[in-house]
């Protein structure tokens, strides 16, 4: 009792009126205060005041805690529970492209193993016109298909390379008329700094090349120059650029054009494609511990940078 005296004798202290009394056991505590005009203070809110007090039960700081904590565990619980889904889809969902890949490989194969046997014939001009669209397209539903496998293996960390050290000039001026193949309606410019060895998987990092330089051709006009250069850094790691005059792309873009499946929206129906080609291309390179990024301006063109550590062979 003296202590609960104590409590009431500063309590009085905080506000204006501050009466106490007891009777038949009960305490009642009667407080007031002047209330100010700029609170706009109206008979709801009284109402409202008044039916709180009535049915919320006052908490100890303890209470409030424990409350907190519980909504805190609720709230990890459906965030574990979460991720664990969204885990189990992204595994199905990779699942289901290398079957599905697999599937479709096989006839595609032979499919487009006739066509290319058909153009070998003496048909006729429009038979072989008809022909060579077939194995075009042909060509890139195989090539989709492929990189549908590739998603696949390269998630479950099942991507196969065969590493070596080559001579980066010699292994790129091997590749030039493959790019100029690949981009023929383009002036393809070549600027390459003095050689040093590297260290990589000539098909994936083919691979990485020849999507960045088709994708620069894709989204820029024909006739336009793609340029194709080679940097050594400080660190001794070596810088690729492939710059394009393109339709370049909005910052909100560049900040998820590695995504996977990602797609610019008002392209999509411009040009054809799924959207993996830079997600696999930057995953290649980083199993390779190399890093890829871009630099665009929309409506200006785009430079696509990526770097890998030079071989330093043993003397």
């Amino acid at each position: 009792m003296p202590s609960l005296h104590a409590g009431l004798q500063y309590a009085k202290k905080l506000v204006p009126i501050f009466n106490f009394s007891v009777l038949n056991s009960i305490g009642t505590i009667e407080l007031k205060l002047a209330i100010p005009s700029s609170a706009h203070i109206n008979r709801a809110k009284l109402v409202t005041i008044k039916n709180y007090f009535q049915n919320v039960e006052p908490t100890t700081p303890y209470e409030e805690v424990r409350q907190r904590n519980q909504e805190l565990f609720q709230i990890n619980e459906q965030s574990e529970l979460a991720r664990k889904q969204a885990e189990y889809l992204n595994e199905q969902k990779s699942e289901f492209l290398s079957v599905a890949g697999h599937e479709l490989k096989t006839p595609l194969t032979i499919l487009r193993a006739y066509a290319q046997m058909a153009l070998r014939s003496n048909s006729n001009p429009e038979t072989l016109s008809h022909l060579k669209k077939v194995d075009t397209q042909t060509l890139k539903l195989q090539t989709m298909i492929l990189q549908l496998l590739d998603i696949s293996r390269i998630e479950k960390g099942k991507a196969d390379y065969n590493m070596e050290t080559v001579d980066c000039n010699t292994y790129l001026d091997s590749m030039i008329d493959l790019i100029r193949q690949l981009i023929p309606s383009h002036d393809l410019l070549i600027n390459l700094c003095n050689s040093i060895p590297i260290y990589i998987d000539k098909l994936r990092m083919e691979q990485v090349i020849m999507n960045i330089v088709g994708n620069a051709a894709k989204y820029s006009a024909a006739g336009s120059q793609i340029k194709l250069s080679t940097k050594l850094q400080p660190n001794g790691s070596l810088l690729f650029s492939v710059q394009d005059h393109g339709i370049g792309m909005s910052e909100s873009e560049v900040q998820k054009i590695f995504e996977k499946f990602y797609r610019v929206e008002d392209v999509i129906k411009m040009y054809n494609g799924l959207g993996m080609g830079l997600y696999i291309s930057s995953k290649i390179l980083h199993d390779h511990g190399g890093k890829i990024w871009v630099e665009s301006n929309l409506g200006k063109g785009s430079t696509f940078y990526f770097v890998i550590t030079a071989d330093h062979p043993a003397p």
